[in-house]
């Protein structure tokens, strides 16, 4: 019996003395308090023997002491829910990374921009989702980028949320030729060249052939990224046979030259596909009709 309230009357005056030990340390480095005491409280006593031993306590000794075990209790709790939101964000950065890693962003860090080359891109056709991470690894990397409209890539970018570092200069119908051999001198020092038309792959009906011929004839390497291409959204979507088809292109503006154009064609057997803008009159179709006779579908897709 004596030893049992030897070692309660030891218990009581241990409890005192962290309770102070906690007082003085509250008063110099709360946090540090709040973690001592909330790990003294669930090893020495638990969770209610401790606070009803520092409600009992306070009665008897110091009134601001339950204030400061009610503030130390809310703080606990705050902690606590503080560490789950912690455990949330981690959870999150972790996802975040893995999808960098393993995403868009870790297909377009794989990239390899290959250097000296010509480089032609196929760009979205009207859905910005259609770039490939080839396309935004090149538009960020390459040195040069020749573009048909500057204005259209910079708006592309925006899209995109990327930026152009390298330099970037006008290159169309009206220039193509003059400035392939200047491109290809730089292409010969080691610059990556990228070329981009307003939509689609460059040299359909886009500028690009004075480059890659002029490329071929100098002995430099081209090659090209592959994307968003309307020759074959049109084929694929026409329901008419696709082991065998002919591109076409704009038909000519003048009735008189579209009628000898199509006269020539008559007796194509193949598929044939055209390009026509969709604000354009029916008058192509009508023609066409009246031409051949065998046209058993044709649409006009926007996107």
């Amino acid at each position: 019996m004596r030893r049992s309230a030897t070692t309660g009357g030891k218990s009581a005056q241990i409890v005192n003395l962290v309770v102070v030990a906690a007082v003085a340390l509250f008063a110099t480095l709360r946090e540090e308090a709040i973690a001592i005491v909330c790990w003294l409280r669930r090893k020495v006593t638990g969770l209610r023997g401790f606070g009803q031993k520092c409600v009992r306590l306070s009665a008897g000794n110091d009134a601001s002491l339950g204030t400061l075990w009610a503030i130390l209790e809310n703080m606990e709790n705050l902690s606590e829910r503080s560490d789950e939101e912690n455990v949330e964000t981690t959870e999150e950065t972790a996802q975040a990374t893995e999808r960098a890693e393993f995403g868009l962003d870790g297909l377009v860090a794989d990239v390899n921009i290959p250097r000296g080359t010509v480089v032609l891109a196929a760009t979205p056709i009207g859905n910005t989702g259609d770039a490939s991470a080839r396309l935004i690894a090149l538009m960020e990397g390459a040195d040069i980028v020749a573009a048909e409209d500057t204005r259209r890539l910079y708006a592309l970018a925006n899209r995109l949320g990327i930026r152009v570092p390298g330099r970037v200069i006008a290159y169309h119908d009206h220039n193509e030729r003059d400035k392939a051999d200047g491109l290809l001198d730089q292409v010969e020092q080691g610059a990556t060249v990228l070329v981009v038309s307003d939509a689609g792959m460059p040299t359909i009906n886009d500028p690009g052939l004075a480059i890659v011929r002029r490329a071929i004839e100098r002995g430099l390497p081209v090659t090209c990224a592959p994307g968003p291409s309307a020759v074959l959204d049109a084929l694929c979507l026409s329901g008419l046979p696709t082991d065998r088809f002919c591109y076409e292109g704009f038909l000519p503006r003048k009735h008189s030259e579209r009628v000898q154009h199509l006269r020539a064609l008559k007796s194509e057997r193949r598929t044939i596909v055209f390009y026509e803008t969709c604000i354009a009159s029916t008058s192509p179709w009508r023609t066409c009709l009246t031409c051949s006779g065998r046209i058993a579908k044709w649409r006009c897709a926007a996107s």
